[in-house]
């Protein structure tokens, strides 16, 4: 809404939903930004030269646009590795400062903290952490370890995001 360009990276392997719901069919794409005719390539294990072999225009054929003015995406096709198993020797860092240039936001989502390291691995890639708990579920041992690990993280932890609030239980 106020025109800040932001590009999503599904680093979710194991729940990839994000990469479903937001990643647009290839004729979608054509009508909706028919000047970068790109196919839609997605984050895979394997796929693609290294990201340090690329050149610049080569890692924004990975970007995708969505349904939602301003937001792009990086995708994935799903699977059990880790991050650090899929990035093994492809320079992450350079393709976040790669991209950095032409976006205003870059957030990577994670798989929940509870269930897999896989949010941890990517915490040297990032400048901010902001966790997201949903409303629906009370807090158990699982979730007060990852509440200490997130207070560890100091200043890099930088708020929270409170999902699926029942809006009935809303005081206005």
């Amino acid at each position: 809404l106020v025109n800040k360009r932001v590009l999503i990276v599904d680093t979710n392997f194991k729940n990839n939903a994000l990469t479903k719901w937001l990643t647009i069919k290839k004729d979608e794409t054509k009508l909706l930004e028919r000047k970068k005719n790109r196919e839609i390539k997605l984050l895979m294990k394997g796929s693609g030269k290294e990201f340090k072999e690329q050149t610049e225009d080569s890692v924004y054929e990975l970007v995708v646009p969505t349904r939602f003015n301003n937001i792009y995406i990086i995708g994935n096709s799903g699977g059990f590795e880790s991050p650090d198993e899929i990035l093994s020797g492809r320079d992450f860092s350079q393709l976040i400062e790669i991209f950095s240039v032409e976006y205003d936001y870059i957030f990577l989502e994670g798989a929940s903290l509870n269930d897999y390291s896989d949010s941890k691995e990517l915490i040297k890639y990032v400048q901010k952490v902001i966790p997201v708990f949903a409303a629906d579920t009370s807090i158990g041992q699982m979730d007060r370890e990852s509440i200490g690990f997130l207070k560890s993280l100091g200043s890099k932890l930088t708020g929270a995001i409170l999902n699926k609030v029942d809006l009935k239980n809303l005081k206005l």
